[in-house]
């Protein structure tokens, strides 16, 4: 079966042709093309997310600072003070390292900033971001952050071919732009229940038709079997899954999360057979 040309994937692309883009090549051998995000945009988040910290920061300060008030009048007080001076310092460093490397796993490469502004980390070859890749990152960010307000940072990400910072170049990631042309992977899964629930919402279905009985069968078999699969694997296929039902169907935002993608392709399917 053919692909609606009309929808076709567009030709390749060098980052030299798009110089605010990158081209990501799959596992498959799929290229897509994904806008990076400027400058600009970064440091508004980063902003958004120093308020949130700071914010947070000075509420548990003041909470420990009461609190000391109370304990150093008491017979041990010196011994308190020194205690809640100590958790205070821990605190401000583990809830630093805690926001950013924290949302960055759960949220799959965002923080708050990020998911205001509609960014989102990945790693070079366009896979969502790992444990290995978020903690790097994270720790060289104190060395971003120097002397003050991300300059070190902001040098990193003009001089840099990709807009990286010295955290992305360690880590082993870009950052993009979320496209607002065609819902988000988290946003299609959102509107519903899993496949065996229930159709997607009206104007949300994949283009099916595109896709072959064995190619469908695939994305069955797969959201079947996947709780028996190990994590490392389960990604694997997935992914390789995922990507061979996105190019047969001209998919072009970012596969952040290919389950979710097969997902939202068997319920399509299920809605179709009603």
């Amino acid at each position: 079966m053919t692909p609606d040309p009309r929808i076709a994937l567009p030709p390749s692309v060098t980052t030299a042709d798009m110089p605010d883009a990158v081209r990501i090549t799959t596992p498959e051998q799929v290229t897509i093309t994904l806008p990076l995000a400027g400058v600009g945009t970064r440091m508004l988040a980063a902003l958004l997310d120093a308020l949130i910290i700071l914010g947070t920061i000075i509420v548990v300060l003041i909470g420990i600072a009461l609190l000391g008030t109370v304990a150093t009048r008491g017979p041990q007080g010196h011994s308190a003070g020194s205690v809640l001076g100590a958790f205070a310092l821990l605190f401000l460093f583990g809830f630093v390292f805690a926001y950013y490397a924290g949302l960055e796993l759960l949220w799959d490469g965002q923080t708050v900033g990020k998911r205001v502004l509609r960014l989102r980390v990945l790693r070079d070859d366009g896979a969502p971001v790992d444990a290995a890749s978020v903690l790097a990152r994270t720790v060289v960010r104190l060395v971003d952050f120097l002397p003050f307000g991300y300059l070190v940072g902001v040098i990193s990400m003009v001089a840099d071919g990709r807009g990286r910072r010295l955290g992305d170049i360690v880590g082993g990631t870009v950052v993009v732009r979320e496209q607002d042309s065609a819902p988000t992977l988290r946003e299609i899964a959102s509107l519903g229940e899993p496949a065996a629930w229930g159709p997607p919402v009206a104007g949300y279905e994949a283009p099916i038709h595109l896709l072959t009985a064995d190619e469908i069968a695939a994305a069955r078999e797969f959201l079947r079997r996947a709780p028996t699969f190990h994590p490392r694997e389960r990604f694997a296929l997935a992914w390789r899954v995922a990507t061979t039902l996105a190019v047969r169907m001209g998919y072009l935002a970012p596969l952040t999360d290919p389950e979710w993608f097969i997902t939202w392709v068997v319920r399509s399917v299920a809605a179709r057979e009603k």
